[in-house]
């Protein structure tokens, strides 16, 4: 089995970039969405494998594979 670390930067604005996030809740925002990040992905992954998922993926947008060539 292999091992993949994924890291993602998530970047998402105000209208207009208006400062409506207050510099002492952004100390507590912060961390409150890395918690979220890494609380989900265990959530997610017990209701469908990788393999699963991933096949659901090339499904979902038509793309033609033979499985025997997908996995070890």
């Amino acid at each position: 089995m292999s091992y993949i670390s994924s890291y993602f930067h998530c970047v998402f604005s105000t209208k207009e970039r208006r400062p409506l996030i207050p510099p002492q809740l952004q100390e507590r925002l912060w961390p409150y969405l890395g918690g979220i990040a890494r609380q989900t992905q265990p959530e997610h992954h017990r209701k469908l494998t990788f393999q699963e998922e991933f096949l659901a993926l090339l499904r979902r947008h038509r793309i033609a594979c033979d499985e025997r060539y997908l996995w070890e």
